[in-house]
């Protein structure tokens, strides 16, 4: 496999991931914010994160579509995983029972699987971020 077609799974991977998050989220909205409710981190933030974070993911999605803001799309994906990464470290050192908010199947991971799940993104957003700038530039179509 080249580097382009490895980065070209992996992006489409964030975007799949993240839409598919965020729309578990907001598919049972009500049920996601009060999952946010718990968070004693989140004591100032439960009226407008439950809304910021699947608006985020979706962003970040859309953003990795396109060849333009793909290096926006692939620091975003490197920042949210590494997030979602310390908050997992977190809820396990602590001991807190704090719920996945992540939504469908990823929901159902235990804290370790999530972890390994989600320090394997990390290293695939990193592999990314740091390729990035040594792809090729794709073709373009010139107007005849």
């Amino acid at each position: 496999m080249t580097r382009q077609t490895v980065f070209n799974v992996i992006t489409w991977f964030f975007i799949f991931l993240f839409t598919y998050a965020a729309l578990a989220k907001l598919t049972d909205y009500s049920l996601f914010r009060a999952q946010i409710s718990f968070y004693p981190a989140l004591k100032y933030g439960r009226d407008w994160v439950p809304w910021l974070l699947p608006t985020v993911e979706l962003a970040t999605a859309a953003l990795l579509v396109f060849r333009c803001t793909q290096a926006v799309g692939i620091f975003l994906s490197f920042c949210l995983m590494l997030v979602f990464t310390i908050y997992i470290a977190v809820a396990m050192v602590s001991g807190l029972r704090l719920p996945c908010s992540c939504g469908g199947l990823i929901q159902k991971m235990s804290w370790g699987q999530h972890l390994v799940f989600n320090f394997v993104c990390l290293a695939m957003a990193s592999w990314a971020l740091f390729s990035y700038p040594s792809l090729p530039d794709r073709p373009r179509k010139h107007a005849t």
